[in-house]
């Protein structure tokens, strides 16, 4: 069985925040600068979380998944294998 946990957060930009947002997409000093200011912002919170069986969860991926990445389960497992976790 696998965990899933749903998180989110709502940020509200000022319009200084909103500028800095901007140049950030263009420019790595700005966007720096920018992913500063988002860590004083407030964190994720938790929406839902549920067990759902692997076997479930590896045909959600496999059905859908394919339909923009060729192979979904295989990236899962080779970005899992480059950070010492398993699928």
């Amino acid at each position: 069985m696998i965990t899933l946990e749903i998180k989110f957060r709502n940020i509200q930009l000022n319009r200084e925040e909103q500028n800095l947002a901007t140049g950030a997409h263009t420019r790595e000093v700005l966007r720096e600068k920018f992913q500063k200011t988002l860590a004083t912002k407030p964190q994720y919170t938790t929406f839902s979380q549920f067990v759902l069986d692997e076997s479930v969860l590896r045909r959600m991926i496999s059905k859908y998944s394919e339909q923009l990445i060729y192979q979904p389960l295989n990236e899962i497992r080779f970005c899992g294998q480059a950070r010492g976790q398993a699928f």
